[in-house]
């Protein structure tokens, strides 16, 4: 892969777009598969405008990585219409989530480097076909295991490169977000004996040295946005023996932008609780189907429960209704913000898929108010993303995340009977 620069179409902001959004432009979780990035890819063509200019080989190459994705797939699907039993890339229960310990960084190079160390571990057959163009053979690559195992692996690197793809108009917008980076703020916060640590600055070891000044300069980021005026502020703090004042200046601002990334912060008006049985109720207006309708019950009412309290949230379907979840073809599900009352789903999603019914009880959490728990942002240092999730056991974070007891203190925190 590779060549000098060539002209092709880029992708340029149309001018309604000139204006910073107020929340991230990009709304696709990080587990997305790949369907959903080609959906959510062709979404956002649609609103932008194109002029041909001269782009780098780079750009290309990460173009030529997104059509051997696509390749992947379609062969994959070649492939199933001549068998019995269909193969899949993923299977249930598969993925892993993005902890915070170990966030992941992508960008054009680091996207072409990661695909050209696993080209050269493809089989045969996969390199003449998804690399050389061969037509498609109607049964897999031996052995099919193998086949299997680099396809997915193919699959997350196109996932990737069509992530970078959607992120370059806005790269300027996750620039600023990294003021919301709050890992500083997560790793300090259960340090039991931070003040006595800092006090004692100059007997540390030199990795926790280390480690200590990456967070409070997070911290400081969070407030500051500035990492020249952290550095400077810091070393000054470091040289007069008073890192735990440091600490103390932006721990505040820090612990807030966690907290808006993590806990309930918009109720609504509409969510009942009744102390006798232990239930919060909410209206959802009725569904076009008794399918549809079902599909919200057992969803939502088998998520959204707390069985060590014996609570659980019922959800009734009433015409006055606040809430509307609203089905249509090809759209990225969301919510039309926190605590809002409309749901989008993607009405050519299989109810029978385990991401469909992940999302509709995903997505039902903006209703009541929580936030997404990940973080995303542009490293101008490392010229590349970065992105992690807070808690990848949470609903709210993770696709291979299910409902905390977090989420049932705060229910019963903002939805729950008075004293």
């Amino acid at each position: 892969m590779g060549g000098g620069p060539v002209l092709i179409l880029l992708f340029s902001l149309m001018s309604a777009w000139a204006g910073q959004p107020a929340k991230a432009p990009i709304h696709l979780d990080f587990e997305a598969s790949s369907r959903e990035y080609e959906r959510a890819l062709r979404a956002q063509t649609q609103n932008i405008r194109f002029s041909q200019v001269e782009k780098a080989s780079e750009d290309t190459d990460v173009e030529n990585i997104v059509a051997i994705g696509k390749r992947n797939l379609d062969w994959l699907k070649h492939i199933n219409e001549h068998r019995e039993k269909p193969l899949s890339f993923t299977v249930p229960g598969s993925l892993g989530g993005i902890p915070i310990t170990a966030p992941k960084k992508y960008s054009g190079r680091l996207t072409i480097e990661a695909f050209q160390t696993l080209s050269a571990t493809l089989l045969p057959e996969m390199t003449e076909v998804l690399i050389n163009g061969k037509s498609f053979t109607d049964a897999a690559p031996e052995p099919v295991d193998e086949y299997l195992k680099l396809g997915n692996q193919i699959d997350k690197i196109y996932q990737t490169a069509i992530r970078w793809q959607m992120m370059q108009p806005w790269l300027s917008w996750y620039a600023r977000n990294r003021q919301n980076d709050i890992r500083g703020y997560y790793f300090l916060k259960d340090i039991k004996d931070l003040q006595t640590q800092l006090v004692g600055w100059a007997t540390l070891p030199a990795d926790k040295k280390a480690s200590y000044k990456e967070w409070m300069l997070s911290e400081c980021f969070n407030t500051t946005a500035n990492e020249n005026t952290c550095l400077r502020d810091f070393t000054r703090a470091e040289t007069k023996n008073d890192l735990w004042s440091f600490h103390q200046s932006y721990v505040s601002k820090a612990k807030s932008t966690f907290e808006e990334l993590y806990d309930l912060q918009s109720a609504r008006r509409d969510v009942s609780w009744d102390k006798s049985t232990n239930t919060a109720r909410i209206a959802i207006q009725p569904q076009s189907t008794p399918e549809l309708a079902d599909f919200l019950t057992l969803n939502l009412q088998d998520e959204w429960k707390w069985v060590q309290a014996g609570w659980r949230l019922l959800v009734d379907f009433t015409a006055s209704a606040r809430v509307q979840v609203l089905w249509q073809p090809g759209i990225t599900p969301h919510v039309n913000g926190l605590g809002g009352d409309l749901v989008y789903m993607d009405s050519n999603a299989p109810l029978t898929e385990w991401d469909v019914q992940w999302t509709i009880r995903h997505e039902f959490g903006h209703v009541l108010g929580f936030p997404d728990c990940y973080v995303e942002f542009y490293d101008t240092n490392d010229k590349a993303m970065v992105n992690y999730q807070i808690d990848i056991t949470d609903l709210m974070c993770s696709r291979a995340g299910k409902l905390q007891e977090r989420h049932f203190v705060d229910m019963k925190k903002n939805y729950g009977p008075r004293p």
